[in-house]
């Protein structure tokens, strides 16, 4: 993965667990301009996508129910705020993003493929070196994986290609809770067909420590637009950004 990716999403994580993090700015909904750039920034990053396990020229967007698998030794001490953030997304786009699967964390020598094989996004969280050894036998960018292990990325994560799309994100557990919670954000928005390592969310995301996270007026407006019918999966991704402007239009 390229490694403006990775510093961009250094920076996102130090933002979010410090105590100016992200205060996003109450943008109007009605301002379509505002809203098509934000939409614009998640899905046309063609030189990406497929990092994401996304059609490098077309739009797509998961359909139907989201179910995620939290697997970790203490998920009771993460899946309330998991469950925080499927719900905040539920609404806008209209799908049901559930914590559907708790287990424990996976072990060394387990496959990808062995992970809760019904979920279509599986977030594991456990030691760093354990996942580092999953992660490397299953393949996972190098580039991202080295900076997993000496510590400067809190997770590594892969998605097999759509339309048969599924994503498995491997969360070290030495990280704070704040940086879990961003990892759930990000992993959440990659599930659904977005495209980004957090400043992209910028705006869209209130992070209020006290509630928890949701979607300002502006992330609920761009996430459905998203989720509009009218935007069709596998039309090209300039086809896709004129629907949508018109669509803002009417």
């Amino acid at each position: 993965m390229p490694g403006r990716l990775l510093a961009a999403a250094f920076c996102f994580f130090s933002l979010w667990a410090g105590t100016a993090a992200a205060q996003a700015p109450q943008t109007a909904p009605e301002d379509a301009d505002t809203v098509h750039a934000a939409f614009a920034r998640l899905v046309e990053q063609s030189e990406t996508r497929r990092h994401f396990g996304l059609p490098p020229d077309t739009f797509w967007r998961h359909s139907g129910s989201l179910a995620i698998a939290l697997l970790s030794d203490s998920a009771e001490t993460s899946a309330a705020s998991l469950s925080r953030v499927a719900a905040a997304f539920s609404d806008p786009t209209g799908l049901d993003i559930a914590l559907a699967e708790t287990g424990a964390a996976p072990q060394p020598g387990d496959t990808l493929d062995s992970l809760s094989a019904g979920a279509d996004l599986v977030i594991a969280v456990g030691p760093r070196q354990d996942l580092a050894e999953i992660a490397f036998a299953a393949g996972f960018e190098k580039g991202m994986l080295a900076r997993f292990e000496i510590g400067t990325l809190p997770f590594v994560f892969s998605f097999t290609e759509a339309p048969a799309r599924r994503g498995v994100v491997l969360l070290a557990d030495d990280e704070p809770e704040r940086a879990r919670e961003a990892s759930f954000i990000l992993a959440t928005v990659w599930a659904l067909g977005g495209v980004t390592l957090g400043p992209e969310l910028t705006g869209l995301i209130d992070p209020d420590p006290a509630s928890g996270p949701s979607l300002t007026p502006l992330g609920k407006a761009v996430f459905s637009l998203f989720f509009r019918p009218e935007l069709e999966v596998g039309a090209s991704l300039s086809d896709t950004l004129l629907r949508a402007r018109a669509l803002l239009a009417e």
